[in-house]
């Protein structure tokens, strides 16, 4: 590659391959959750990675709601840096005023969620969701179970989840991760909001600081607790750490069209059933990570590193 690039032989196939590039470190980021997900299936429980243990528990800052206010804003990229085809075009859309939490909900949140019924109260589940628990509380094995977030499991020291570092106890100060949309949306109702839409946390991520761990935090692959020092009146955690759910059906923004021949596949072909995520995770390339990155799964999906924040109309 390098010869083809001093040669000039490769200025034909440049945008071909820096999306090559591109896609590859995607594969990555796949590659990590698929080992954990192998791993997790292991009746050891293998450790993939050695990691310092988890500090302890010490409270996480209380979860603020920051405004944004209604406005016709610009949504998706237009900027001379690669892109997916899918983050563009630019376009316009109207928001109305909205407030999301200044943090990523945590295990801790979570638990009072599954402490109180969350996931025997159909009254705060979507109707597939609710299928999803039903349909899976009869599977044989625990972990198969629509109970609880995805490598949890229950011991006589209380839940434990699965890492690549091995076991570890479920740490109340993390952000809650391998969590479902309709587990999200339902936390969401029980606590009296909602999740934001992509154009709502697109807005708001755009002056939001990359604070949340990436690929290339030591071989992590775990979140992080939010520092109880971190500064007050702004949004944190908005990349990194967890890929956030939107409650946005991935379709094609307006003026999209889905490139000739084999690229059209890439991502064009998928926008169909299927939920955006933002933000980013432990797992994702940190080049990768801007306010216009768009990833999508189905929303019973929860082997990605899948976590939220909540939102709420504007009061």
């Amino acid at each position: 590659m390098g010869r083809l690039g001093r040669d000039g032989a490769i200025d034909s196939i440049r945008d071909l391959v820096i999306l090559g590039a591109n896609h590859e470190q995607q594969h990555q980021e796949l590659m990590v959750t698929d080992i954990k997900h192998v791993l997790s299936m292991n009746p050891l429980r293998p450790t993939l990675y050695e990691r310092p243990e988890d500090p302890k528990p010490v409270g996480v800052p209380k979860l603020e709601w920051l405004k944004y206010e209604e406005c016709v804003y610009n949504i998706g990229l237009s900027a001379p840096r690669f892109s997916f085809d899918n983050e563009g075009p630019e376009h316009k859309e109207y928001v109305n005023a909205f407030e999301i939490g200044s943090r990523l909900v945590t295990n801790g949140e979570f638990l009072e969620f599954m402490n109180d019924g969350g996931y025997l109260r159909p009254d705060v589940w979507l109707s597939l969701g609710w299928a999803e628990v039903q349909e899976n509380s009869l599977k044989e094995h625990d972990w198969e179970k629509f109970d609880k977030p995805l490598y949890w499991f229950k011991t006589d020291d209380g839940w434990m989840q699965y890492t690549l570092a091995g076991p570890r106890l479920v740490h109340p100060d993390e952000p809650v991760v391998h969590v479902s949309y309709f587990e999200a949306d339902a936390y969401a109702r029980w606590a009296g909001a909602r999740i934001a839409t992509e154009s709502e946390w697109e807005v708001a991520s755009a002056d939001a600081e990359i604070d949340g761990g990436t690929y290339s935090d030591s071989f992590r692959f775990h979140p992080r607790p939010l520092s109880p020092g971190a500064r007050s009146g702004r949004l944190h955690q908005m990349f990194g750490d967890v890929w956030e759910w939107t409650s946005s059906a991935y379709s094609p923004y307006p003026g999209y069209t889905v490139s000739e021949g084999a690229l059209g596949e890439y991502n064009g072909k998928f926008m169909a059933n299927q939920i955006v995520l933002r933000g980013g995770s432990c797992a994702t390339p940190q080049n990768h990570i801007r306010p216009t990155y768009r990833n999508f799964f189905y929303a019973p999906n929860k082997w990605q590193f899948m976590g939220f924040r909540l939102t709420r109309d504007a009061r």
